[in-house]
């Protein structure tokens, strides 16, 4: 299924304000080192630096997004929410995890596919 940027930043807002609320949850904020995620999200146990893709081919794009987050501002968890993965990248986002937390949101009924 493909799906605009837009419209996956809808679904993965409304799956955010699920998990945290309403009030904890910024839209592209700019951290302290510039660096713009698509979400800040603000839980009991961690505050989560969020990248969205909308398109699954975009995996390590959006992991090295996530990772930057990691690296300039050690206070935030990265973590990457994309579409569901194909199963010929299935071996690659097993890497992937070891490092950052990633989320597989479907997009069509916002349902976690896979994830933390």
């Amino acid at each position: 299924m493909t799906i605009s940027e837009a419209a996956f930043h809808d679904i993965v807002r409304v799956w955010l304000t699920d998990c945290v609320g309403a009030g904890n949850l910024t839209h592209e904020p700019t951290l302290r080192t510039g660096r713009e995620p698509d979400f800040l999200a603000e839980g009991s146990l961690a505050t989560w630096a969020v990248e969205v893709e909308n398109d699954a081919d975009s995996l390590t794009d959006g992991f090295g997004q996530a990772r930057l987050y990691a690296k300039h501002a050690t206070e935030y968890v990265p973590l990457l929410v994309l579409p569901p993965v194909k199963a010929s990248s299935r071996r690659e986002l097993a890497l992937l995890r070891d490092d950052v937390r990633i989320v597989e949101l479907d997009p069509g009924t916002g349902d976690v596919l896979s994830g933390p």
